[in-house]
């Protein structure tokens, strides 16, 4: 089973360092190095940011490579705040790390412990090239080749899921009879992947079973491909 997640756009300021290479790394340095020869006029004008905001990724680009930060630990979006990775046990950090893949526009695919570099990279950001054919070819062949058999369960934004449109991916959705705005949807994501931790998952039947502030799994509202979470 592999657990995919967005990446976060904010880090953290004290994440451990890491010295595991991203299994992209080399695809990945492709990236960099047009991301370090764009202007802050550039990136402020193809990423629609503000002259403060641009300025910061402009620096990140210069330093990419320099810095090595473990990804799970960098990435500090509510997700990661939810999923609270350094408050699990031993056990369950063990989990995180052989199922939890991270999809980034940067580097790809990352294990939890990938080192990484502070960049800003969405996947549907074009400043440099189209990523999601870029990286689609790229993850649809190690996928064949490596994990064609896993199970992948998907919390993550639409944005990064729509890289794998060649494998059977089960989403897992939240409906609540109140709306559930972006910020309350990204907690219970990470809630969910902390829970699946926690209570070590491994199959389909035992992902159903998953409680997560009150939503549970609605057998009506479900699909083969979409797993529904309701709360009444």
């Amino acid at each position: 089973m592999i657990i995919l997640l967005s990446p976060a756009k904010t880090f953290s300021k004290t994440p451990s360092v890491s010295h595991q290479k991203p299994m992209f790394l080399d695809e990945s340095i492709v990236l960099q190095e047009k991301l370090k020869k764009l202007s802050c006029d550039e990136i402020k004008t193809k990423m629609h940011l503000s002259s403060k905001l641009s300025d910061t990724v402009y620096n990140y680009y210069q330093k990419l490579g320099t810095t090595h930060y473990k990804a799970i630990e960098a990435y500090q979006g509510q997700v990661y705040k939810s999923l609270d990775y350094l408050s699990l046990k031993t056990v369950e950090k063990k989990y995180i790390h052989k199922h939890v893949r991270i999809i980034s526009g940067l580097y790809g695919m990352l294990s939890p412990e990938d080192g990484i570099s502070y960049y800003r990279l969405e996947m549907q950001d074009q400043v440099i090239t189209n990523l999601y054919h870029y990286w689609n070819k790229i993850l649809s062949s190690y996928i064949d080749k490596h994990a064609s058999k896993e199970i992948f369960v998907s919390l993550c934004s639409l944005e990064y899921e729509k890289v794998f449109d060649h494998i059977p991916i089960i989403t897992i959705d939240f409906i609540s009879k109140t709306k559930l705005h972006a910020m309350a949807l990204k907690t219970l994501r990470g809630l969910f992947v902390k829970q699946m931790a926690i209570q070590n998952v491994q199959s389909l039947n035992e992902l159903k079973q998953i409680n997560v502030d009150g939503f549970i799994y609605s057998e009506k509202s479900s699909t083969s491909s979409h797993f529904t979470f309701k709360k009444d």
